[in-house]
């Protein structure tokens, strides 16, 4: 049974995304949040590769959302466990193979890190679905959502961008 989709309106979240290393799968290192693009990014987190099409199901409305606010930049972050040099080379190939389009390498961030103590930090409960989080310039979540697009929750976040990033001419 899929999880009931979650979401906080803009007021409600009050943290800050967690600071880490890592890179995109064109070998880009990011400082995150500080070092990414934008005056506010959409962060989309993924915990298991079966999780792809929940991803999916947001797409149209994040790409909308971006053509009507070139301020946002939207982020797929694969959140794995850490792993050793090897396993690393082959998980970001392998992520490589199936991302043949350059600018969804460019905003795809593999992230190998302690996820019990990401998950905390975000207040995640557990990875049985994806989760998403609206992060402005200052490392502020002001939106979060999780699992695969829903109407309110879109509307949602639809609000959220708006009040945070300028709408483009």
């Amino acid at each position: 049974m899929q999880p009931r989709p979650f979401f906080s309106p803009i007021a409600d979240v009050g943290f800050r995304f967690p600071r880490l290393f890592a890179a995109n799968l064109e070998g880009r290192a990011f400082e995150l949040p500080a070092d990414l693009d934008g005056w506010a990014q959409l962060i989309v987190v993924p915990f298991e590769r079966w999780q792809q099409p929940l991803v999916d199901s947001w797409l149209p409305t994040l790409r909308r959302l971006q053509r009507e606010h070139r301020g946002l930049q939207v982020y797929e972050m694969p959140t794995l466990g850490t792993a050793n040099p090897f396993s690393r080379a082959f998980i970001e190939s392998s992520l490589r193979a199936v991302t043949a389009d350059a600018d969804a390498r460019e905003h795809t961030i593999v992230l190998y890190t302690d996820k019990d103590a990401f998950r905390a930090r975000l207040g995640i409960a557990d990875e049985t679905t994806i989760q998403l989080f609206l992060v402005d310039v200052s490392g502020r979540v002001c939106w979060r959502a999780e699992g695969s697009h829903e109407v309110r929750a879109a509307a949602a976040l639809c609000d959220a961008v708006t009040r945070l990033v300028p709408r483009a001419h």
